[in-house]
């Protein structure tokens, strides 16, 4: 349960910087307590999200979980109040600014996310498609570029 517990906030965590947390990570977040709760090892979670740089992050997702999705925050007993934290999220939530303000740091943005995605799973890419990673990421920069002109993303 702990290793759960890690993955799905580490899980957040990577949504959260990436793009944006959408409601698909609270509700697996909320069905794994209702679910898990007395399985997790809350101390040893807490050392682990220290370590990891996720303690804050874990607070304030928590505490917003608390406050606007009726979380109870009996299950969460390693939740420290972080109002910083939860505002931020809610924020990003509200207005979320995937690629930077202005629109030229927002396509290389894009594109640089587009590539490293690409990169890093090309073996996937080639096993599942058969088709080379490089003709499968330029076919895919030449639509989010259609993308970003036509909704000016």
């Amino acid at each position: 349960a702990n290793f759960n517990a890690l993955y799905l906030t580490r899980h957040s965590f990577g949504h959260f910087f990436s793009a944006s947390t959408t409601m698909r990570q609270f509700v697996d977040w909320l069905v794994f307590l209702h679910t898990h709760y007395s399985d997790v090892d809350w101390p040893v979670l807490k050392g682990e999200l220290q370590k990891s740089n996720m303690k804050s992050f874990f607070d304030g997702y928590n505490i917003m979980l608390n406050r606007h999705l009726l979380l109870d925050i009996k299950l969460c007993p390693i939740v420290e109040m972080d109002n910083r934290t939860e505002e931020y999220i809610i924020d990003d939530i509200r207005h979320p600014n995937r690629y930077g303000r202005h629109p030229s740091q927002r396509i290389r943005r894009h594109l640089y996310q587009r590539f490293r995605y690409f990169f890093e799973n090309r073996s996937k890419f080639k096993f599942i498609s058969g088709r080379s990673w490089v003709r499968l990421l330029t076919e895919s920069v030449i639509s989010s570029l259609k993308d970003i002109v036509n909704r000016n993303i």
